[in-house]
């Protein structure tokens, strides 16, 4: 059996298979990522970075291979937006899981520009749309934290 990169990584190792909102439960996969690695950023930051430069290389073969613009099963972009917003959000547990919410919530509603933005062609429509739902989440995160300092 030959193995297919591009099925493996744009899949998140075919987590974007499960049932029931594949872009869930790779996000799950990011903050165990997070979790396992925080302690140690060098590591989660390149971590964070490769996921999305992979992402970045390999979702526009993905739609190919699927025959699918932005496949429900295409779930990199998920893992590597979710990382890379958690290197912003205190580590505590509150916030970690009110960044997971705000950034599946955003990535299911898709406010302006995300829908727009999703549209680009290839894989910067599938990995930009979502960093622009990590940055609409870090933005309230940041606005929360402001609150609860004072």
């Amino acid at each position: 059996m030959k193995l297919d990169a591009v099925k493996i990584f744009s899949t998140f190792f075919g987590i974007g298979y499960l049932p029931y909102c594949p872009g869930t439960w790779a996000s799950l996969a990011g903050v165990g990522i997070y979790l396992l690695l925080h302690n140690n950023f060098i590591i989660y930051l390149a971590v964070a970075i490769l996921s999305f430069l992979v992402g970045i290389l390999i979702c526009a073969k993905a739609e190919e291979k699927f025959n699918k613009k932005d496949a429900p099963f295409i779930v990199i972009d998920e893992v590597a937006a979710i990382l890379i917003l958690l290197i912003f959000v205190p580590e505590n547990l509150f916030f970690l899981l009110l960044a997971f919410l705000l950034f599946r919530i955003f990535d299911v509603i898709k406010p302006y520009p995300i829908k727009k933005i999703e549209h680009f062609p290839g894989s910067w429509g599938i990995m930009l749309d979502d960093i622009i739902a990590c940055f609409y989440s870090w933005i309230i995160i940041f606005l929360v934290n402001m609150f609860i300092r004072r």
